[in-house]
């Protein structure tokens, strides 16, 4: 941490140390001025009392990241720049040993597993949380923490403790490391007659959304096809604001919306479609299961708000947060959740998107074309059981 954060953190703290005793009913901000005296008493005994030196920026640091990071595990302090995407704590947990992790009350939740991964050859399954690394407990941690934990030792194994989803049994799961392929990119297949599916199994950034548009650009001039299904399930992995440009490809200006609300209800901001376009091809269905969350879900609600788009499989996971990040003046960058998705009504954190059609057979993320969810999907719609039409509903 630079000169002028410590510097700024000094302030009120000094102003902590002379401050007049606090009564009983000083209300708030005398708490925060109380709980100044408190850092500032640690501060000071910890630099005399502990037996090695201690850096102070160290203590600052150490700081501003519990600050942040006790209340919000999303959150994340920057030092310096920005990381790439890619290099998201958030994505980084858990990713090496096939993981792709959530948080229900601060307890780190299995929302995805690869095929092939040490967690799938080890048994771990979706909905599993996560309690243990070695014998170190894993409630609480935030996810940069679990990014620096959860790495998979060359030719070595980790041992790691869950619990089953329903909460009832204890699972020691001992993952072995081994390669393994994550296969990320857009792929566009027919799967029946007049019937395209586009699989998405990651919208991680700008590229992701690009292929996407280029892909229902293709699509747009062939005539013949009665359904275009998309399919989310497993993708799991990018920010929420990229399912947001993704559904701007298919919403026309004011036909959805999506609001950031806090925690008390209110809306922190509005989010419209900026595109203008409308999609104009055929009916959309959407795929989903328990490891669709983040980016996919945000699109799957608001290609239901704005174009009436069918919905088909399980409950979603249920992760669409809104991030604001704010450079400090030292150069730091604080990111931390300022509200979440609220889309026609639905509010999907921690609820996840109930499909119109549930399906009733196992949902196999990235299975081949033939699978038989996906022959369940198609045969709902020959059946019927959806909505054909593609225009948005008034006042979505």
């Amino acid at each position: 941490m630079g000169r002028v954060a410590l510097l700024l953190l000094a302030i009120p703290l000094t102003a902590a140390l002379f401050a007049p005793p606090i009564s009983a009913t000083a209300g708030e901000d005398g708490d925060i001025y109380k709980y100044f005296k408190v850092f500032v008493d640690v501060f000071h005994l910890t630099r005399e009392y502990y037996l090695e030196d201690v850096d102070t920026s160290i203590l600052a640091d150490g700081a501003v990241r519990g600050m942040v990071l006790r209340v919000d595990p999303y959150g994340c302090y920057y030092t310096s720049t920005l990381p790439e995407p890619s290099d998201d704590p958030v994505l980084l947990a858990g990713r090496s040993l096939g993981l792709i992790l959530g948080s229900r009350e601060n307890v780190p939740v299995v929302i995805r597993v690869f095929p092939d991964s040490p967690a799938a050859v080890a048994g771990v399954l979706p909905g599993e949380k996560l309690i243990a690394i070695g014998e170190a407990s894993a409630l609480g941690l935030t996810f940069a923490e679990l990014a620096e934990k959860l790495t998979c030792p060359q030719e070595g194994s980790l041992a790691l403790k869950f619990v089953d989803s329903e909460g009832r049994r204890l699972l020691d799961r001992t993952l072995t490391c081994v390669p393994f392929t994550v296969h990320t990119s857009l792929t566009v297949d027919d799967v029946a007659s007049g019937i395209t599916r586009i699989r998405i199994p990651s919208l991680a950034g700008s590229q992701e959304v690009a292929a996407l548009s280029s892909a229902l650009n293709e699509l747009t001039a062939r005539k013949q096809i009665k359904l275009l299904i998309i399919d989310v399930r497993g993708s799991a992995d990018g920010a929420e604001q990229f399912g947001w440009q993704a559904a701007d490809l298919f919403i026309a200006d004011g036909s959805a919306q999506a609001d950031i609300i806090d925690a008390k209800g209110n809306v922190v901001k509005s989010l419209a479609a900026v595109d203008g376009r409308s999609w104009t091809g055929p009916p959309v269905l959407f795929l989903v299961d328990q490891s669709t969350a983040a980016a996919a879900e945000v699109l799957a609600a608001a290609a239901r708000a704005g174009v009436r788009a069918n919905i088909a499989g399980t409950p979603t996971f249920g992760k669409a947060i809104s991030q604001r990040r704010v450079q400090l003046k030292d150069g730091g960058i604080l990111q931390i959740s300022e509200g979440t998705y609220r889309i026609a009504s639905i509010e999907i954190n921690g609820k996840g998107i109930e499909p119109d059609v549930v399906l009733s057979t196992v949902s196999q993320p990235g299975a081949d074309v033939a699978d038989s969810w996906l022959s369940e999907a198609i045969e709902a719609f020959e059946q019927g059981k959806f909505t054909v039409s593609s225009e948005p509903e008034p006042g979505s």
